[in-house]
């Protein structure tokens, strides 16, 4: 019997060797059974591959926040007044 792992990107429920694709603001890492929630301080625009708020000088002073419509994080944000915030997490001043 071949062993089969579920390719980045993808999720396969209860071992299913059929893959599907992770849904906008997820996170599926090589071998998920489910989609997971896209990790704090990050934006999951691409599936299976979290991308760090502060992952270059034109992300730093931005906080990942949830799109309105899924409440998943999707897109960094620029940080809110009176905070600043470090690795995508806003904290207060």
């Amino acid at each position: 019997v071949k062993s089969f792992s579920c390719p980045p990107g993808f999720y396969c429920k209860g071992g299913a060797e059929q893959a599907r694709m992770c849904p906008k603001g997820s996170n599926c890492p090589q071998g998920s059974s489910e989609p997971l929630a896209c990790p704090e301080g990050r934006f999951c625009l691409v599936a299976g591959h979290p991308i760090s708020c502060n992952s270059d000088d034109r992300l730093k002073g931005t906080q990942c926040m949830p799109d309105n419509d899924d409440n998943k994080t999707v897109l960094p944000v620029p940080c809110p007044a009176g905070s600043y915030c470090e690795d995508g997490i806003a904290l207060e001043c």
